[in-house]
């Protein structure tokens, strides 16, 4: 029955979504980019404001900005850092109007001790973690910390979860996995996608594929365990492997309780004129006669086996944690 299992999954196929424009991503990582720096600035101006018009308060307002820089600092630094590349040569020009208007308008208002008070708690909250959206992506995207050992995100709890239950693509496997907060999720356009999420919120070559498809077995058909150990066996898994695919390697896992299997390849993929570069890590486990995939991959536009090796290496640990998170709630 092995052979014929491997006939009924079908080979495994990159899956991707059309790229957006280069200036469509250069236009929304500029926004992104102004709206969290703006946002630090406006917030350390206002502790400034805080510590000279509220003497009584000023410890507490030094103390929640360190919590903040404690934090974020590192974000902030690599984001001005980006902005210099992007503005060039009118980033100092843009800079100093930035702190200047800010500086205008926290200069014609006045600022309660309540008012200042609760400002104080906000960015205590906000060191934590509770930013509103593009911010906090942005924030953890550029945190040096995590572009260094991207695993950390996850690990530090900031986080996103998703979960399958009623979506029509799960064909009625309720499942969820955490993923990072700065990694952005949508909604797959292909027929068997589930969720696509994307690193550096949304703009990154990195992404993780959520997918189910159905096993056209006989009705009343049950897979035998031994069919299970042959279908996640290493040679089993080699043999799922897509047309053309580079192998690096298989293994049988656990995933939730199921039999499953985990396999590293390399493949290329040509668009149009684009020709991107794959390496693969992608997690398979089998419920009530359902293939689930989790397929996370790292991307490149250029064949630098080197490059992606690398890139690879420090990401495979916050893919092994995403998978690691997976639970299938439909079996409780």
């Amino acid at each position: 029955m092995k052979r014929l299992f491997i006939i009924l999954i079908f080979a495994l196929s990159i899956l991707t979504e059309n790229p957006a424009s280069s200036q469509e991503v250069r236009s929304s990582l500029t926004s992104d980019l102004t709206k969290t720096y703006g946002y630090y600035i406006g917030q350390k101006l206002s502790v400034e404001k805080i510590q000279n018009e509220l003497p009584t308060l000023s410890a507490r307002a030094l103390q929640a900005q360190l919590e903040f820089d404690l934090e974020f600092k590192g974000s902030y630094e690599n984001i001005e850092k980006e902005l210099q590349k992007l503005f060039h040569d009118r980033w100092t020009k843009y800079k100093s109007q930035l702190r200047s208007k800010f500086t205008s308008n926290l200069g014609s208002t006045s600022i309660s001790k309540a008012q200042a008070d609760a400002f104080i708690r906000t960015i205590r909250l906000r060191a934590k973690g509770q930013i509103s959206p593009p911010i906090l992506e942005t924030l953890l995207s550029y945190n040096p910390k995590f572009q260094i050992s991207p695993v950390k995100e996850l690990m530090r709890g900031f986080k996103n979860t998703y979960r399958t239950k009623g979506h029509p693509k799960a064909k009625g496997v309720d499942f969820q996995i955490d993923y990072p907060r700065s990694w952005r999720a949508k909604e797959g356009r292909r027929p068997n996608v589930i969720q696509l999420m994307t690193s550096k919120n949304g703009r990154g070559l990195e992404s993780i594929i959520l997918m189910v498809k159905k096993l056209p077995l006989p009705s009343g058909y049950k897979i035998t365990d031994q069919e299970l150990d042959e279908l996640f066996s290493q040679q089993g898994l080699r043999e799922m492997l897509p047309k053309g695919a580079n192998f690096i390697s298989t293994q049988p896992i656990i995933m939730d309780n199921h039999k499953g299997g985990m396999m590293v390849f390399d493949q290329s993929l040509q668009r149009i004129d684009q020709k991107i570069f794959f390496r693969s890590l992608h997690f398979i486990t089998l419920y009530e006669k359902k293939m689930i995939f989790i397929q996370c991959m790292v991307g490149s536009q250029k064949a630098d086996q080197r490059e992606l090796t690398k890139r690879f290496r420090r990401l495979e640990p916050l893919f092994k944690l995403v998978a690691n998170s997976f639970i299938i709630q439909s079996q409780y």
